[in-house]
């Protein structure tokens, strides 16, 4: 697995870690420090709590910087 196939996990707003603090992959944690409250989190999960699919948003930024790109040659 290399960085492109990382599992998104969740830190929530205003939560913080301690220094080397590992948040395990694909998790949703909250809090100072932050906790584990909820392992193997859905895109649902994903979707609820940022209104959008982190996945979705990543496509549709790249596809905005591309015709930009295009634009300017």
């Amino acid at each position: 697995m290399d960085h492109r196939d990382k599992i998104i996990s969740i830190l929530s707003d205003g939560s913080a870690t301690h220094v080397d603090q590992v948040i395990p992959d694909n998790s949703f944690a909250e809090g100072v420090p932050a906790v584990v409250k909820k392992t193997d989190i859905t895109d649902q999960d994903r979707l609820d709590y940022f209104g959008v699919l982190p996945s979705a948003w990543t496509r549709y930024e790249a596809a905005n910087i591309e015709a930009s790109i295009r634009g300017k040659q």
